[in-house]
């Protein structure tokens, strides 16, 4: 019932650090890691730490909506994406270059998606980490559902090394381990980010609360077949609504 460090138990930081390399090739220290209550402050210090009115920010769209309302509360510009259904609502790679301006600071990408399911391959996130690797733009990669595949591995921009200064991976509990109501959730950070964000923590919630971290500690040390069968019923649901529009 105690405060807690602000960025969260070293504990929880080392198995989120297993987790992860499990799921992408991104090597980082604990320290990088700040726990937050739920994923969407990742978004908000995020933003409130990068964005100064007029700058802009590249979304997805659709996408979750407290992108543009958080880009909107600091002053930024948000500059919609558009995921396109012909691309399997992907965004058209030529489309985000000419988007992007000397006024972008900062691109939001979200896969797998919310709320469309898509997820960028292989071959489109290396254009993408090619385009980017020499711009001044920052990269939140909004990675809350990477469990939620139903075909091939997830793939994550932070696998691009040349973009390992850029790159603020969001990640959490809610949805792998239908934690939404413990309200958990971190980001990994590039290290030049950590005090400026740890410091956004502690003036505004102080800590995440002990008895959610230390649940989830539990659900990545413990056995993972909860988020398999999970993701079993969520493909059999697919598999049955496509077969209802037939």
């Amino acid at each position: 019932t105690h405060y807690n460090p602000s960025a969260g138990y070293e504990e929880l930081k080392e198995e989120i650090k297993k987790y992860s390399k499990n799921i992408r090739k991104h090597d980082f220290d604990t320290d990088q890691v700040i726990v937050t209550s739920g994923g969407k402050p990742i978004m908000f210090y995020t933003i409130l730490a990068l964005i100064n009115p007029g700058d802009e920010v590249l979304y997805p769209n659709p996408g979750f909506p407290i992108y543009e309302s958080m880009i909107n509360f600091v002053g930024g510009v948000p500059v919609p994406l558009k995921l396109e259904e012909k691309l399997d609502y992907n965004f058209d790679i030529n489309k985000l270059e000419k988007l992007i301006t000397d006024k972008t600071k900062l691109i939001i990408i979200n896969s797998p998606n919310n709320p469309c399911g898509s997820a960028i391959d292989s071959e489109s996130m290396q254009k993408i980490s090619e385009l980017l690797e020499d711009k001044n733009i920052t990269i939140l990669a909004d990675e809350i559902y990477s469990q939620f595949l139903y075909e091939g591995s997830h793939e994550s921009i932070s696998n691009y090394t040349k973009l390992k200064e850029k790159i603020i991976i969001l990640d959490g509990f809610s949805k792998s381990y239908s934690m939404t109501g413990w309200r958990i959730g971190y980001g990994i950070f590039p290290a030049s980010l950590v005090d400026p964000i740890t410091k956004l923590v502690t003036n505004s919630n102080s800590c995440t609360a002990s008895f959610t971290q230390i649940a989830a500690i539990e659900a990545l040390k413990g056995s993972q077949e909860s988020v398999k069968l999970m993701v079993k019923e969520f493909k059999s649901r697919i598999h049955f609504a496509h077969l209802r529009n037939i």
